[in-house]
């Protein structure tokens, strides 16, 4: 018998007699040389393509940008250069979108590439790495170049108890205009204390010439010193002149009327904590006539108190920082007056635990920036009325565990800039997130959890609200890149904002 598989590029001849006891070795060797052969042409068909045929950054996946940015591909020297014609441009994640040959893969490292979804930092160049079907590989050199920036702003400075032992807490500087001042405690030594400082991005710090290393480099304040923030262009550059001085100053607990000093013998009062049921409005007065007008430059918590009234103690003491109010059951809203009727309040605002229709339903509103933290917890109020003219908080803005059924939504709120993270949990009847529309930024993490619990199924719109006001934040840079995102039911389950996109 004659067998021909032109088909395979080659005549295979075999000859045989078949038999009925050698017919079963006769298929297998038919079915052996069909596999080797099979398996060869294979092989040479293996692509071995690879190569980067575009690379770019489009605008629309990197926020940051105020143009598509086109790579120039020198295929010789397997190099990639975008110039980007922007200052103060951030590249530590920037989205590349490219084009390769074939069906190759891409690679940084041992870190897969996704066109036009995998950020990367590109203040450092970066390689590429091209692999082919056949296992061959290519790797593209990518550089990014940009305008350097000319801003060299000192935006912060303290000393941190961590890096100078002989603070028994950390201090900021107040910076006024080219001035920083800090204020001290006695018995600080000034001949060797360790700045930290922020400044702008790539912006470096000098003093005396010498280049100093945050929150390492140690130096003597028994003068005035001046501090130098060079540009990253290294032309453009500012001084700020730093002093420290000492002054007495401390925090005080009051616990009952027996506890109040006769006098407060410092220069000015750090925190001011008075807690528990002795607490009540005389404490309170007798506390603000001794004090007098020294400032508290802390915060003022009032814990647990059987106070009614904040009249005759807030109204007239000089209070710089802010306000913590936690279970104060009796403070009504009139009570509350001499602090949510301020237009601005320079530190926290606490306010948590009080009791139902006592206060909320006309505080603050004239309040319209908060320099600290604002914190809801535990609490009844209207959003209808409350904070409905505060657009700036400059930390945390926190809303849990309230449980008023005027919570189904937040629309009295017009928030714009929240600094540090937005929290929004456990807030039993809030169905809807109308009210933070406005939020044009945020500077945390956002974690949004637990809401809605006590609000029937059927008219439950908090998950597809939500998510998508979330999804919205992300798509358009309200929350910034690397931020984290929690975000889950009102049965405590992970949510998936992607399914409620814009």
């Amino acid at each position: 018998m004659t067998l021909n598989f032109n088909n395979l590029g080659d005549t295979i001849m075999i000859k045989q007699r078949i038999k009925t006891g050698n017919f079963f070795l006769f298929l297998l060797v038919v079915i052996l040389n069909v596999f080797f052969l099979g398996c060869h042409d294979d092989e040479k068909n293996i692509s071995s393509e690879k190569g980067i045929r575009s690379f770019a950054f489009l605008k629309d996946n990197n926020p940051v940008l105020e143009e598509d940015v086109i790579g120039i591909i020198n295929e010789d020297e397997k190099c990639i250069i975008l110039d980007i014609q922007q200052e103060n441009v951030d590249l530590s994640s920037l989205v590349a979108s490219f084009e390769i040959d074939g069906f190759s893969s891409v690679a940084i490292g041992n870190r897969f590439q996704e066109s036009g979804k995998t950020a990367n930092n590109f203040f450092q160049p970066l390689n590429y790495t091209v692999t082919a079907l056949d296992g061959s590989s290519v790797t593209y050199l990518v550089r990014v170049s940009y305008i350097q920036s000319s801003a060299c702003d000192l935006l912060g400075m303290k000393l941190e108890q961590a890096r100078n032992p002989m603070l028994d807490d950390n201090f900021d500087g107040i910076i006024d205009g080219g001035n920083v001042s800090f204020l001290l405690p006695v018995g600080t030594d000034l001949s060797s204390l360790v700045m930290s400082y922020t400044i702008s991005r790539n912006a470096t710090v000098e003093v005396d010439g010498i280049r100093q290393e945050n929150g390492v480099t140690p130096l003597d304040f028994s003068e005035p010193r001046i501090v130098k923030v060079i540009a990253e262009n290294a032309t453009d550059y500012k001084e700020y002149i730093v002093t420290a001085e000492i002054i007495s100053f401390k925090s005080y607990v009051i616990t009952s009327v027996d506890d109040v000093p006769e006098t407060f013998d410092v220069d000015y009062i750090n925190n001011l904590t008075m807690k528990g049921a002795d607490v009540d409005d005389r404490v309170l007065r007798t506390v603000a006539e001794r004090i007098g007008s020294k400032e508290i430059r802390g915060n003022v918590r009032l814990e647990g108190t059987s106070a009614t009234t904040l009249v005759g103690f807030a109204d007239v003491m000089t209070i710089k920082g802010g306000y913590e109010f936690v279970d104060n059951k009796e403070i009504t809203e009139e009570g509350l007056a001499p602090v949510s009727t301020l237009a601005e309040i320079e530190g926290d605002l606490v306010l948590s635990g009080f009791n139902t229709g006592k206060v909320w339903m006309n505080s603050f509103v004239n309040l319209k920036k908060i320099g600290g933290s604002l914190r809801l917890i535990s609490a009844n109020f209207d959003t209808n009325n409350t904070f409905s003219n505060l657009l700036e908080v400059g930390g945390d803005l926190e809303i849990s565990k309230i449980v008023s059924s005027w919570t189904y939504n937040l629309q009295g709120m017009k928030v714009v800039r929240v600094e540090g993270d937005l929290i929004v949990n456990e807030a039993d009847y809030l169905c809807s997130f109308k009210g933070f529309e406005k939020i044009e930024y945020i500077g945390g993490n956002v974690t949004i959890t637990r809401n809605g619990k006590n609000v029937a199924a059927d008219n439950l719109t908090w998950e597809a609200e939500g998510y998508k006001l979330i999804n919205r934040f992300v798509r358009d840079g309200v929350i910034q890149p690397d931020a984290l995102v929690y975000f889950t039911d009102k049965n405590g389950e992970e949510g998936d904002i992607s399914q409620y996109g814009y």
